[in-house]
């Protein structure tokens, strides 16, 4: 492991818009435990799609 400085844009929320060096664009820093609770989220969401479109398939 090694470290190095980013370029932070914004760090208001759980999550971080930063700019890793030698990259062009910016990106999404999530901490673990938001990011695992998105995950579930997206799951059952999936879940919900799944049933409902074996719900119209008649």
């Amino acid at each position: 492991m090694h470290s190095e400085d980013v370029e932070i844009f914004s760090d208001m929320t759980n999550a971080a818009v930063m700019r890793h060096p030698g990259r062009k664009f910016p990106g999404i820093l999530v901490q673990g435990d938001n990011l695992y609770a998105m995950c579930v989220r997206a799951d059952v969401a999936c879940e919900k799609l799944v049933a409902e479109r074996r719900a119209t398939r008649i």
